[in-house]
């Protein structure tokens, strides 16, 4: 596959980095992650990583608007390695004044020496994967860590310093019910985080946790519990005062994730490490997703792509719908009649046959009500798809 690049000196892209590698894998995951290989395979995907980085921009000059780091569990990596990792950003890319640099980390594999290592690397925003603050639930999904673990982990990255700090939780668990959803939050909220995300949970095919609940050890929640479940977070986080910005994501006013922001508006991204995607220059193309494979591409000085596509503008609308949708926002159809060949009059009729009370049309901007976030993925599978 080749790119076709343009000049690139005053683009903005957000730029993801993938470390793969996990204590152990949750019960629930279906993600490219896989248990701890040792120090000298996890090494050689490191130097495979700068590598990487070092040849990315291919003469190009992008502007970093922000840079994430994701897993796996990128905060099992020594902090050297993660100053590593961003002093060849800061060669390779113009860094965006006050850019949002952000990590994910399990709670179990911090301490003060990390975090603080971490915030001398550049990091500035902090996502904690702590699921729920029950420990059965934590344990029903294979989690490291309990509920004194998680908010030892918060404790330390205040004091460490962090002002940005994201917890991820999920519902919809297994034996999850309203009452204990209620429990979790009392705690969560009392931590008055930054930024909150909240995931419905997916059981995936082929994982330990569909097994479980294939053989009955496991019950989902009943529809009215799950609706309760849903109900109790979203009472709690407003009445605490965060903003329900997007589908799963809530924020004190300030804080909307930048770079999540960067999908939802479906604009130009780069990928490193194995399985991450890019979309640039109308191009979306993956990175070999098995480690092995990718860190062999890199030492033979071979790109380290398995797929890629050339995007039509057709199909980049109606990603840019389906992404600005997800937000509270929604779509500005002005603004869409600029970036692709369609008028206002156009978008509109798109939507012509959605039924009334999932959408509100205002000034040429449309957004869902609740009820159509609640239902927002049969809306495109029968409308736009």
């Amino acid at each position: 596959m080749t790119l076709d690049h343009q000049t690139t000196a005053d683009r903005e892209i957000a730029l993801y980095i993938h470390i793969p590698f996990c204590r152990r894998r949750c019960a629930y995951c279906d993600f490219n992650a896989y248990a701890d290989p040792g120090w000298e395979f996890r090494h050689r995907y490191h130097r495979a990583l700068l590598d990487d980085l070092c040849r990315s921009t291919a003469g190009q000059s992008y502007i970093l608007r922000s840079v994430y780091i994701g897993g796996g569990t990128p905060s099992l990596c020594p902090a050297a390695w993660l100053a590593e990792i961003l002093e060849a950003c800061r060669r390779q890319f113009v860094w965006h004044e006050g850019i949002e640099v952000s990590i994910e980390a399990n709670p179990g594999t911090l301490d003060a020496s990390a975090l603080s290592g971490m915030l001398a690397a550049g990091i500035n925003r902090l996502s904690l994967g702590v699921q729920s603050l029950d420990d059965d639930l934590l344990a029903i999904l294979g989690r490291i860590h309990d509920r004194r673990t998680a908010a030892e982990s918060v404790r330390l990255a205040y004091a460490a310093g962090f002002a940005n700090v994201n917890v991820d939780l999920m519902y919809g668990l297994p034996q999850q019910t309203a009452v204990s959803m209620r429990d979790t939050l009392a705690e969560v909220l009392s931590w008055r985080l930054q930024h909150i995300s909240a995931y419905a949970l997916s059981v995936e095919e082929g994982t330990p946790l569909q097994r479980s609940l294939a053989e009955g050890r496991w019950q989902l929640p009943a529809e009215d519990e799950a609706e309760a479940i849903e109900q109790v977070l979203r009472e709690l986080l407003t009445e605490y005062g965060y903003s329900h910005y997007e589908i799963s994501n809530w924020c004190l006013p300030g804080y909307e994730c930048r770079h999540n922001g960067v999908y939802w508006a479906n604009g130009e991204y780069l990928g490193v490490g194995c399985g991450a995607v890019s979309f640039l220059d109308g191009w979306r193309f993956a990175r070999l997703r098995d480690p092995r494979e990718y860190i062999a591409a890199i030492e033979e000085e071979r790109f380290p792509v398995t797929s890629g596509e050339r995007l039509g503008w057709e199909s980049r609308l109606r990603e840019t719908m389906m992404l600005g949708m997800r937000t509270a926002k929604g779509i500005d159809l002005a603004d869409l009649a600029q970036r692709f060949p369609v008028s206002v009059h156009d978008l509109l009729g798109l939507w012509r046959e959605v039924p009334a009370d999932f959408i509100e049309i205002d000034d040429n901007r449309i957004r869902f009500t609740q009820l159509g976030w609640d239902l927002s993925n049969e809306v495109f599978l029968r409308y736009f798809m």
